[in-house]
C-alpha cells in the first residue's frame, strides 16, 4: 500500500471515529426532543474502483425504527383521537341535560310531567290539577327546545372544528412534500445522512394519523406517498388540498347525508365516508348521527 493509501485510510479511520463520537452526542443531547429516534452508529469498508480497501467509512442510515411498533401506535392513536373527541362533546351535552338527580335536568322533567298528568287521571275536574300538568308540560318543552338549539349550536361548532382540521391535514401534506424534495436530495449525496428529515417527517405523519386514517409507503428514493384509508391519493408527487366548506347553518334535518352540509375533499375526491379513525371520524359521527339523533 502506498504511503498517499495509508494516509488516506487513516483519515478515513479518524472521520469514522469522530462520527461515531458524534452520534452518541446527538442522542443525549436529543433525548427529550419530540420526534427524534435513536441513531446506533455502524461503519462499513471504503473499498475503491481498483478493489482497494481504503478504510472504513459511516454509514448514512443510522435511525432505529421498529417499523411494526410505530404503525401500530399510529393505528391505535388514531382510535384513541376518535374517542376523545366524542367523549369531549358527549360530555358538554352530558352537562347540558343535568344529572339525573338534579330537579332541573331533562330526566327529573318528564318525571315532573308524569306526576302532573297521574294526578290530573285521578281528578280532572280540578283547575289545580290541570294547571299543574300545563307548567309541568310547558316547562320541560321549553328546557327540551332549548337543549336542541344547544345541540344544532355543538353541531355546528363541530362542523367548523371539521373546517379547521383540514386546513391542517393540508398545511402537513405541503409540509410533508417539502421534507420528500430535502429526504431526496440529501439521500443522492454521497456521505449526507437525511435522518433527521425523516424524523420530522415521522412525527408529521403521526399527527396525520391523529387527524384521519392513512395509508402510506416509502419509495426506493426516499419520497413517501401518503394515500386515505380507502385509497385516494393525498401525497404523491405532489401534495393535495383537503378541504371542507363550514355550512352556514345546522338543523335536525340539515347533514351531510341528507343534505345542507358539504363533503370533505381531497382534490377532487369525497372521501367523508372514508375518515374511519381519528378526530375527524370522531367529529363527523358526532355531527351526522349521535348529536343529530339527539
Amino acid at each position: 500500500m502506498s504511503l498517499s493509501s495509508s494516509i488516506s485510510s487513516a483519515l478515513n479511520g479518524i472521520r469514522t471515529s469522530q462520527r461515531a463520537m458524534d452520534v452518541v452526542s446527538e442522542n443525549v443531547s436529543n433525548i427529550h426532543t419530540e420526534g427524534y429516534s435513536r441513531k446506533v452508529y455502524t461503519q462499513k469498508t471504503l473499498v475503491l474502483n481498483t478493489g482497494v480497501s481504503s478504510g472504513a467509512v459511516s454509514n448514512t442510515d443510522l435511525r432505529q425504527v421498529d417499523m411494526k411498533m410505530r404503525d401500530q401506535l399510529r393505528k391505535e392513536t388514531g382510535l384513541l383521537q376518535e374517542s376523545s373527541v366524542r367523549s369531549y362533546y358527549l360530555d358538554l351535552v352530558q352537562a347540558k341535560m343535568g344529572q339525573p338527580s338534579s330537579e332541573y335536568s331533562i330526566s327529573n322533567r318528564v318525571t315532573e310531567i308524569q306526576t302532573a298528568f297521574e294526578s290530573l287521571g285521578v281528578d280532572a275536574d280540578k283547575l289545580n290539577a290541570q294547571s299543574c300538568a300545563v307548567t309541568a308540560l310547558d316547562t320541560s318543552l321549553t328546557q327540551i327546545r332549548d337543549l336542541s338549539d344547544q345541540i344544532q349550536s355543538l353541531r355546528m361548532e363541530i362542523d367548523q372544528e371539521i373546517t379547521e382540521l383540514c386546513s391542517e391535514v393540508t398545511e402537513i401534506l405541503d409540509q410533508l412534500d417539502k421534507l420528500n424534495d430535502d429526504i431526496v436530495r440529501t439521500s443522492a449525496i454521497a456521505g449526507q445522512s437525511a435522518d433527521n428529515y425523516k424524523d420530522q417527517r415521522d412525527t408529521l405523519i403521526t399527527r396525520l394519523s391523529e387527524l384521519m386514517d392513512i395509508q402510506y409507503y416509502e419509495r426506493s428514493t426516499g419520497e413517501t406517498v401518503i394515500l386515505t384509508g380507502g385509497g385516494k391519493p393525498l401525497l404523491d408527487k405532489n401534495s393535495t388540498t383537503v378541504s371542507h366548506e363550514a355550512a352556514a347553518k345546522t338543523g335536525s334535518l340539515i347533514s351531510y347525508s341528507e343534505g345542507g352540509i358539504t363533503g370533505i375533499y381531497a382534490g377532487k375526491f369525497d372521501i367523508t365516508t372514508e375518515i374511519t379513525s381519528g378526530e375527524l371520524s370522531g367529529l363527523i359521527k358526532l355531527r351526522d348521527t349521535e348529536l343529530q339523533d339527539m
